[in-house]
């Protein structure tokens, strides 16, 4: 494949030669041109990385083109100035993690095989430099194995670990110095090294005591020598950098475990949202800020299972707080659009429709059990809880009376058709009554993505009118009554 990238690079060089980029009238002009060993991208999109910010804010894309069936691609950018930026596929995720800096009249070709990346052309000098800084913790065997081993050590060795690791990569930098490096992009690396420092103390302090004891108690801070936290926030200037969300992430749940020592592990789940909340909104600040309620977004998921938490009342508070004090409009829309389909799912709601294949290959939907009671089990051939319940849900269906007016809907949640098959075999063997679908792609399913999906198993109640009346209904044990008290209206 290096062959072949090289080729792929070759041609491009040549032909981006001839596209003379920096003739009278275009001098402004950056130009990217590129070949994807993926040729099922589709659609890839220029963006400024500050207008990125994770997923598919296309509208503000720079350019965009189509990736032919050879896999090459060519994008364009009008620049007055240098810029930071991503390129990302139809699906919103970037095609590589670090940011292309490109300057007016720049030229880069890229190659991206699997998930290696090759750079040439005008603006490849600099670029190649965050590529050379990636490579620290895969140089060698050695390399690799203590990066893997880093949660092992005692809290004084690990910093010792990173400090050395931060300074190897620093002096990377330093080295390069002596070609003329923009300050901007200077200030870009040196971000990038700071950030990758703190997020791996962020996730020493959190997984040390699980790797080595094998309990979630945080590490305090002070054992690693490090008095004050605050140290550990990154530089907002550069918000846009992979991984800067996780060492927000990383703050809010330290100030949380560690504020909540003496609080038992029932409660501190219960209690998990509006702790969250309260240091988001009173610790941190401008973008910071936004990050911070973006990512509780993120954990609406864990929220929703927990019926003593009030979901949606406290994510309605939240929505309210976000939208008077936001910063970025494009981090509460990221925000409103996890809000909104949470929401979507509310007790009340219509429960959202889908359409997928029996044991037998005949499509049935949900709305043809419109009229009863519906019990979904969202599970899988691979799930062990799930197939250790089915004794517990043969026996719920025997302890309802008037057992026509309930559907079991039993939906399978398996990836290619390899899964079906095994799903197949799996429910012939089986004497397991109810309605068995199976939906593929998993949780990626475009159909069930209204249910927020995320683990199995996970239970949803419907009513007669077909309204959501649990999106996180209890298990077979503990359903019974629900159920019973739909059959009694």
């Amino acid at each position: 494949m290096k062959i072949l990238s090289f080729i792929y690079i070759s041609i491009l060089f040549i032909s981006l030669a001839s596209c003379n980029p920096n003739k009278e009238g275009v001098s402004n002009q950056a130009v990217i041109k590129g070949y994807t060993s993926n040729i099922e991208q589709g659609t890839y999109y220029l963006l400024k990385s500050t207008d990125a910010q994770d997923w598919q804010h296309f509208y503000k894309a720079q350019d965009s083109c189509i990736v032919d069936s050879s896999g090459h691609f060519q994008l364009n950018l009008s620049m007055k100035s240098a810029e930071f930026l991503q390129i990302r596929n139809s699906e919103g995720y970037k095609i590589h993690k670090n940011d292309f800096y490109l300057e007016p009249g720049d030229t880069l070709m890229i190659a991206v095989n699997d998930n290696s990346l090759e750079l040439s052309g005008k603006a490849s000098r600099l670029n190649n430099i965050a590529l050379e800084l990636d490579k620290w913790r895969v140089k060698d065997k050695n390399s690799k194995k203590r990066y893997s081993e880093r949660r092992f050590l005692e809290p004084l060795d690990f910093i010792i670990y990173v400090d050395e690791i931060k300074n190897e990569r620093l002096s990377i930098v330093q080295n390069h110095l002596i070609q003329e490096i923009p300050s901007s992009y200077q200030n870009y690396l040196f971000a990038k090294i700071h950030l990758q420092w703190k997020k791996d103390i962020w996730d020493f302090l959190k997984y040390h005591n699980y790797y080595v004891h094998g309990n979630w108690d945080y590490v305090s801070a002070d054992s690693l020598g490090l008095n004050n936290v605050e140290q550990l926030m990154p530089d907002s200037n550069y918000h846009f950098i992979e991984d800067y969300w996780e060492c927000i992430d990383g703050y809010v749940d330290y100030h949380y475990k560690t504020k909540e020592l003496e609080t038992s592990n029932s409660v501190l789940w219960q209690n998990m949202f509006s702790k969250k909340f309260s240091i988001v909104k009173n610790d941190l600040s401008g973008i910071n800020r936004d990050i911070g309620l973006l990512n509780l977004s993120k954990e609406f998921w864990r929220f929703l299972s927990v019926p003593q938490n009030n979901f949606y009342k406290q994510a309605e508070i939240v929505n309210n707080y976000f939208v008077l004090n936001k910063q970025s409009e494009q981090y509460y829309s990221l925000f409103e659009q996890d809000y909104l389909e949470f929401m979507g799912i509310a007790p009340s709601k219509k429960a959202p429709d889908f359409r997928l294949e029996n044991i037998r290959g005949e499509e049935v939907s949900l709305s043809d059990f419109l009229g009863k009671v519906v019990y979904i089990d969202f599970w899988g051939t691979w799930c062990g809880p799930c197939i250790k319940a089915i004794p517990k849900h043969l026996e719920l269906q025997k302890s309802i009376k008037n057992n026509d007016d309930v559907v079991f809907l039993y939906v399978a949640m398996e990836y290619n058709e390899k899964d079906k098959d095994r799903w197949k075999k799996f429910i012939s063997s089986k004497y397991w009554p109810g309605i068995h679908l199976v939906a593929k792609k998993q949780f990626k399913n475009e159909q069930l993505k209204p249910y927020k999906l995320t683990a199995a198993p996970t239970y949803v109640l419907i009513n007669q009118a077909g309204n959501i009346v649990n999106p996180r209904a209890s298990g077979p044990e503990n359903i019974l009554e629900d159920i019973e008290r739909l059959l009694d209206k």
